[in-house]
């Protein structure tokens, strides 16, 4: 399996903006022949959006992008997955809303809130 690692500085609340440039290094990932795109937290909405995760309209409209990048991806670079790091609203106030999400194939395949991957990566590293 090859892995892209994808090093960007997205800009705050441009979730559009931000999707374009996800597809540009989805771009280049594919004509380096990797099989998995991996992009850093946020990388949609930029880093920190602080009270911009409050706006549902905003919320709806990365659900919205989402779909169109999905497909993007699907029509443009065939079975490359990419891991995209998002915000979601959840029902516990206590855990982070900030989660990836593996689309491969037009579909979103799986999500997984940042707390169960940093208590997964600690197991890993304490056995």
């Amino acid at each position: 399996m090859k892995v892209y690692l994808a090093q960007i500085n997205p800009i705050v609340g441009d979730l559009r903006g931000n999707a374009a440039k996800l597809l540009k290094i989805a771009s280049d990932a594919y004509k380096n022949s990797s099989d998995l795109l991996i992009t850093p937290e946020l990388s949609l909405w930029g880093y920190p959006p602080k009270d911009l995760l409050f706006k549902n309209s905003l919320i709806n409209e990365q659900n919205y992008i989402l779909d169109e990048f999905s497909t993007s991806i699907a029509k443009n670079f065939g079975d490359l997955g990419i891991i995209v790091g998002i915000a979601e609203r959840i029902d516990d106030p206590f855990y982070p809303n900030l989660f990836l999400k593996l689309i491969q194939e037009k579909s979103i395949i799986q999500i997984l809130l940042m707390s169960t991957i940093t208590l997964k990566l600690q197991e890993c590293y304490c056995h």
